[in-house]
């Protein structure tokens, strides 16, 4: 399989590494879905970085670490808003 170096590619494997990893591992896991969200975000592609934005949100309240949530949620609603600016 050749992936070509193509983000979006990137940003998949990731999300799928990041799913393993979830229960047992949920810090490896955020890094991951961190990692996906750069890595679209670096295509300008605002709605699928916050799509993992949200998802380290998520993750990030399981593991009861509340102010890496809100500075994590201030940039997600950051994104949002320039994607709706420029959409």
């Amino acid at each position: 399989m050749n992936l070509g170096g193509n983000p979006e590619s990137a940003a998949q494997l990731l999300e799928k590494a990041a799913k393993l990893l979830e229960m047992k591992f949920p810090e490896e896991a955020l890094s991951l879905y961190s990692k996906a969200a750069e890595t679209v975000g670096c295509e300008d592609r605002p709605k699928e970085a916050s799509e993992y934005l949200s998802k380290v949100a998520k993750l990030q309240v399981k593991c009861e670490t509340f102010i890496s949530t809100a500075v994590l949620l201030l940039h997600f609603f950051q994104i949002i808003g320039s994607n709706r600016t420029l959409g």
